[in-house]
């Protein structure tokens, strides 16, 4: 599924320049009282257009009132500036509203005031607001001229602000067409840009974009580097927005790796917080991948729900790519349920979408056509009805003949269409279904190689980090318990352990009885795997001390853990010939082993090869030289809580 990464509400509010230099740092009741005890008319129009800035998202209504007043009192006082704004923050409004057409005419009517008094750098940011529009309405040779003549004026004003800003927008437009390289290209320049300017905000914009790339080539370890690394910035900038966008990225990276649960929440969690905001943008994207999670719990008519209220917004923000997914994921949806002619409607549907001029299907004009369609038909039956009787009789016989042609071609022209559409689908789900089953036993990377070569070469590894996880007092506890209920408790943990590990891109390798085994950095090379490692075992901690508290308070016996970690070479690969198992070896596994055996209850014990790594990310104790059984004295450390993590420049 396309990912929704988007950063129009940042743009808008970075380009906004209500009031040059006259900036506002007060709240709406302080606004409301300068507007009162305010006699100087101009600086009246300025707070009246504040006070709907900051209603923009609680009360949009409020919002157009207080504009409304504002381009009144600007009218009688001739003062073309308040007026411009005004536009400019009614286009914000409608635009957050998802009324694009709308908000379209109100930045143009900004545009010609600015450009009547000569304000260039007002100009740059119309420009880039329509660039911004257009790319919704799926404009794109229109968005990118318009944000290339953003990026004009601000270069001439050496602006490096906007220019970051221009770049990364134009890098959006080419990532919606699908040119990933190009899309790269410009992202990483407003990286670079941003990273000069200690801009944190628009670095992790970028970096959410960047993100939203590599999802799009499927390269999902990478693409959840870049989106965590956003999130922890947007969260230490209680950015609420920006917070919800890269929730929602996190959670289609999980939904296309088939991890419903993490998928779930993630996307549940950012469409809780966009409802709360009443921002619509992303939220069509959220319904249709909540419909295709509960699509592959084979929950249909949840599913179904899910993805007509997708299209159901998409229709009311004029969004195009979202009509569109929401059209073909209800046509795959209907065709898993074997309603072929539902199917095939919304896969038509998508179709005209896809290839129609503009990118989009007038209703009004299917209207239309319907009608012109019967007025010719009964035009022609009234010619016939003036004709002779013996006329009149062959003329009607022979419309007959011309009508049934035509139904008996249609029908047989749907009913295959239909048969292919559905034998294609079934294959894709046949297919897929096998490729799910082996990537619960196998790595993607090493299932594909398998599938495509019909066996998997075993690899060498240079660093990766191995953890082991082990319950302490196994056997005396689970003597307490029951068959049933030992089994039940240990799949209850080793679930939410699976979890984790899906959350920080780390392979589970194995489970041996009560002893759990994973490893980050494979088969795909993560050069943070260090840092994954400890903070998966981190969570793991936490989770198992939660649930002691809960199995306390409940009178229950309950399993203490033991966490150990440590970074080296490794070699994987897969064994066996009726069951595959895919397993790693060498020195730096039994070294975890002897971590997670010396480690003390309830911590994280990392090798010093592992703190190396990790060092700057955690704070760290030394415990000094401890003994490893067959390995001697050996350096360990306990990991403790989290750092957040700041973006590489």
């Amino acid at each position: 599924m396309k990912l929704n990464f988007r950063n129009k509400i940042i743009i808008l509010m970075s380009l906004l320049n209500i009031a040059g230099s006259f900036v506002f740092a007060l709240n709406i009741d302080s606004l409301k009282t300068g507007l009162k005890n305010s006699s100087n008319d101009t600086l009246r129009v300025l707070i009246l257009n504040q006070i709907a800035w900051e209603l923009k998202f609680s009360d949009p209504d409020s919002a157009r009132e207080y504009i409304n007043e504002s381009q009144l009192l600007s009218n009688t006082l001739s003062y073309e500036k308040g007026k411009g704004d005004g536009f400019n923050i009614l286009g914000v409004v409608e635009y957050l509203q998802g009324n694009f057409s709308v908000a379209q005419k109100h930045f143009e009517s900004s545009l010609t005031i600015r450009i009547k008094l000569g304000d260039v750098e007002g100009q740059s940011g119309i420009y880039n607001n329509l660039g911004l529009i257009n790319s919704e309405l799926g404009n794109y040779p229109e968005s990118i001229k318009f944000y290339r003549q953003s990026l004009n004026i601000s270069e001439a004003l050496q602006n490096k602000t906007r220019i970051a800003s221009s770049l990364n927008n134009i890098g959006n437009v080419y990532r919606r067409q699908g040119n990933p390289e190009r899309a790269l290209e410009y992202f990483d320049k407003a990286l670079k840009i941003n990273v000069e300017l200690n801009n944190l905000l628009e670095q992790s914009n970028n970096l959410n974009n960047i993100g939203s790339v590599y999802f799009e080539k499927e390269k999902y370890n990478k693409a959840l580097e870049y989106f965590r690394t956003a999130l922890d910035l947007k969260r230490k900038l209680k950015n609420r927005e920006g917070e919800l966008n890269c929730m929602q990225n996190i959670g289609n990276i999980w939904m296309n790796l088939n991890n419903f649960d993490s998928a779930g929440y993630y996307l549940n969690e950012s469409l809780a917080g966009k409802n709360e905001l009443g921002d619509q943008q992303g939220v069509p994207g959220i319904l249709l991948n909540l419909g295709f999670v509960n699509q592959k719990k084979r929950l249909f008519k949840l599913a179904l729900g899910y993805m007509k209220n997708s299209l159901e917004v998409a229709e009311e923000i004029e969004s195009i790519d979202d009509q569109k997914a929401a059209h073909l994921g209800l046509a795959e949806t209907y065709d898993s349920l074997g309603k072929t002619s539902d199917a095939f409607l919304h896969y038509k549907l998508y179709a005209a979408l896809k290839d129609s001029l503009q990118g989009a299907i007038s209703m009004d004009k299917i209207s239309e056509i319907q009608t012109l369609f019967e007025t010719e038909k009964r035009d022609k039956e009234i010619q016939i009805l003036n004709k002779d009787k013996e006329i009149q009789t062959a003329e009607i016989q022979k419309q007959k003949v011309v009508r049934n042609s035509f139904i008996f071609g249609f029908t047989v022209f749907v009913i295959f269409s239909g048969i292919v559409f559905m034998q294609k689908n079934k294959i894709k789900h046949e297919k897929l279904k096998s490729e799910n089953l082996l990537l619960n036993i196998l790595p993607r990377e090493t299932a594909q190689e398998l599938i495509d070569n019909g066996k998997a070469s075993p690899k060498y590894y240079e660093n990766v980090s191995v953890l082991f996880t082990d319950f302490k007092n196994f056997t005396l506890v689970s003597e307490l318990l029951s068959h049933e209920e030992l089994v039940n408790e240990i799949n209850f943990c080793y679930s939410r352990f699976d979890r984790i590990m899906d959350e920080h891109g780390i392979e589970k390798i194995k489970t041996i009885g009560d002893s759990y085994m994973c490893a980050a950095g494979l088969p795909v090379f993560k050069d943070d795997h260090a840092v994954s490692a400890v903070r998966a075992g981190l969570e793991i901690r936490d989770f198992i001390t939660g649930h002691i508290e809960n199995r306390k308070l409940s009178g229950l016996p309950f399993f203490e853990i033991r966490i150990g970690i440590h970074s080296g070479p490794v070699i994987a690969g897969v064994v066996g010939i009726k069951k595959f198992a895919y397993d790693i070896w060498g020195d730096t596994v039994n070294i975890a082993s002897r971590m997670e055996s010396s480690a003390e209850t309830g911590k994280v014990n990392i090798s010093e090869s592992t703190y190396l790594l990790v060092k700057d990310n955690f704070n760290c104790t030394y415990r000094g030289r401890v003994e490893a059984k067959n390995k001697g004295l050996v350096n360990m450390y306990f990991a403790e809580e989290i750092a957040i993590l700041l973006p590489r420049a």
